[in-house]
């Protein structure tokens, strides 16, 4: 009969915190090294690492896009496309037939400069 191992308190499962678990997918995203790699270097599960970068990058997809119908001249010439505004004045024009990608990294670029 097999004996189960007796859990220590190094095999116990650690709980990380919002601020914890951003801190570490923004350190990630930065490092320009694969998940496995970051996650042995900070000590961190790989699976959980994983996962924190999947949760993130499902809510930038889910985010809404809202057409822009065109109300005459608009400040730098007729634009009809798609505005995004990320506050202080600043904001991303994106013309119809757009590569989604792009403009998601665009946007990480401005959220982040805020």
């Amino acid at each position: 009969m097999e004996q189960e191992p007796i859990k220590s308190e190094e095999n116990k499962r650690r709980h990380y915190s919002a601020e914890e678990i951003a801190a570490h997918v923004s350190g990630y995203e930065q490092s320009g090294v694969s998940q496995r790699e970051y996650a042995q270097r900070e000590g961190l599960p790989v699976s959980s690492l994983g996962n924190w970068v999947n949760r993130k990058q499902k809510r930038v997809a889910a985010a809404q896009w809202v057409e822009v119908e065109k109300p005459g001249a608009l400040p730098g010439g007729d634009f009809t496309g798609y505005v995004m505004g990320f506050g202080g004045g600043m904001e991303l024009r994106v013309p119809r037939g757009f590569a989604v990608a792009e403009v998601a990294a665009l946007a990480k670029i401005l959220r982040e400069a805020k």
